[in-house]
This record gives C-alpha cells, sequence and structure tokens, in this order.
C-alpha cells in the first residue's frame, strides 16, 4: 500500500508542478495517462484529444519509479491523437511546448522521423520532433517555430540525444528570433530565427504526427505534454526534468 501510494504521490507532485509553472500562459497540459478519456483530457483547456485509427493504452514505466502506469502508445503508421486548434498560441512571441516521449525504436532511415506534437500546414508550423539525421546530426531532436523551409526557425539538439526505450524529457523554446531546446537538460539555442511570433492557423494540432508528412507518424510512447505562451527559463525547464526523472 505504501508504494502505492507513494507512486501516486509522484504522478501528482508532476501534474502539480506542471500547473504551477506561469499558470497564466499555461494553455494545454495532457498528462495522457489512465484509460479513455480521461487519458486524452487537456487539463489546463478544453483542447480534449481524440484518436484517430489504433492509438493504444499500453502499460509504460515512466522515468526510474519502476511503477506502471498507462500512455498513448503509436505505432509509426498511421495512428494519431487529435487535440483541434490551438488557437491561443497565434500569434504569441513566446512559446514553450514540454513533452516526455519514450522511443521505441531510432529507426534506420529518414522514414523512422517522428512527431511528438506539430500544428501544421508547413508554412506555419509549429513542430517538435525526433530525425533520424537532420543537418548532419543523426538520432536527435528538433525544435521549428515558423516556416519549415527557413531553416533558422528550427533549432537541433546535438548528435545522438535521442535512446530507444528510456523516458526523455524534450522541451523547445520560442522568444521571440531565439530558439531553445532541451533534452534531458542539455540545451542548444541560437537567436537568429526569421520568424519571431506563431504564425496564425486555423490548422488541427496533432501528436504523434506530421500530417502533411507521412513519414514522420512516431514510433513510441507520450506523457506529458504541455504548451504554454511564455519562454520558460532554464531554471524551469530543470524543474521540470528533475520532477519527471523522481517519477511521472
Amino acid at each position: 500500500m505504501s508504494l502505492l501510494l507513494n507512486t501516486m504521490n509522484r504522478r501528482r507532485d508532476y501534474a502539480d508542478a506542471v500547473l504551477a509553472i506561469e499558470p497564466d500562459s499555461l494553455v494545454a497540459y495532457w498528462p495522457l495517462r489512465g484509460h479513455g478519456a480521461e487519458m486524452l483530457r487537456d487539463h489546463a483547456g478544453s483542447n480534449h484529444g481524440s484518436i484517430v485509427n489504433d492509438v493504444t493504452e499500453a502499460a509504460r514505466y515512466p522515468a526510474i519509479n519502476g511503477a506502471s502506469d498507462w500512455h498513448p502508445t503509436f505505432n509509426g503508421s498511421d495512428d494519431y491523437i487529435d487535440v483541434g486548434n490551438l488557437s491561443a498560441i497565434n500569434g504569441s512571441s513566446e512559446l514553450t511546448v514540454s513533452a516526455w516521449v519514450q522511443m521505441d525504436t531510432l529507426g534506420t532511415s529518414g522514414a523512422d522521423n517522428g512527431a511528438l506534437i506539430s500544428r501544421n500546414p508547413v508554412s506555419d508550423l509549429v513542430l517538435l520532433w525526433y530525425a533520424y539525421v537532420t543537418s548532419g546530426n543523426p538520432r536527435t531532436y528538433v525544435f521549428n517555430a515558423g516556416s519549415i523551409y527557413v531553416p533558422s526557425n528550427s533549432v537541433t539538439a546535438a548528435a545522438d540525444s535521442a535512446v530507444a526505450g528510456q523516458w526523455q524529457h524534450v522541451v523547445g523554446v520560442m522568444d521571440g528570433a531565439t530558439r531553445a531546446i532541451y533534452v534531458d537538460g542539455d540545451k542548444t539555442t541560437h537567436s537568429s530565427a526569421v520568424a519571431t511570433t506563431v504564425p496564425v492557423s486555423a490548422s488541427a494540432a496533432c501528436m504523434g504526427v506530421w500530417q502533411p508528412i507521412p513519414t514522420f507518424d512516431l514510433t513510441g510512447s507520450l506523457a506529458h505534454i504541455a504548451i504554454w505562451t511564455h519562454a520558460l527559463t532554464d531554471a524551469q525547464v530543470d524543474a521540470l526534468y528533475l520532477q519527471g526523472i523522481n517519477g511521472l
């Protein structure tokens, strides 16, 4: 009983940590745990998710606590979660997208790229994704805000940042022309992006896929995706990461 209560407290602690950081600018938060409608519920807004095709509920082992929990698992083919239009981010000069991901495999080619969360179209894109290889960096993560055709709108984490079979914390931050990406607390950044505000779009946001590009189907699981119209600080990102490794 004590192990169960400790596990439940850790999970609640992580959700409480997310909800306590910049609450006025937290526009969406999906813990993505539990079953059915509860797994898809937006705890910060009204962008509740809907499953497309065969996203499954699978028992995974978040972080290091060894406690089984249920999270959506994507098959790398045609399944995803639609969370509707995130109109609250339109035109914002600041944005943070935080997610925990467990890749089942890192793949063997660009056909194994996978989106954690995206909002298309290509010219008005917000995208956090796993890349088998991009800009010479293999097996890594990328954050983009603005047209994907403008390379400076993206920032790429260090080579071989991605690891299969374990939960990783991936965060993309936009602050005007600055882009930053954190993978398990390690930061890569630049301040030369062309897009300085989030493009206005009526397109739906999706987890596990970037709809215009069919090869961006995720193979793995997601948990605790949160979006702020605020650029989280290094300290705030570190606090989320440290809270997560003690139990999601």
